[in-house]
């Protein structure tokens, strides 16, 4: 009988722990999941992690970036309330 996934426990984790550090370790033993598994689902999810040292990584926001207007792109505040 196959092992059951352990990604519901690990987003979760992630999802409760969004803005702090953690080494793989720890991770690891708050999750209860191998080290393997838990760098491949870093690995596949990459957007979620910032590597602070060596083994440890900054959980990210799911929005990482904001995008905004180039200065070429200007547009009136007229056009703007238009649209």
């Amino acid at each position: 009988m196959p092992k059951p996934s352990k990604t519901p426990a690990i987003e979760a984790f992630v999802n409760a722990n969004v803005g702090k550090t953690f080494s793989t370790k720890e991770m690891c033993e708050h999750i209860g999941c191998s080290l393997p598994t838990m760098l491949s689902y870093i690995k596949a999810n990459a957007i979620k992690f910032t590597q602070t040292t060596y083994g440890s990584y900054l959980i990210n926001s799911e929005i990482t970036s904001i995008t905004t207007l180039d200065s070429t792109d200007n547009i009136s505040d007229e056009e703007w309330e238009n649209n």
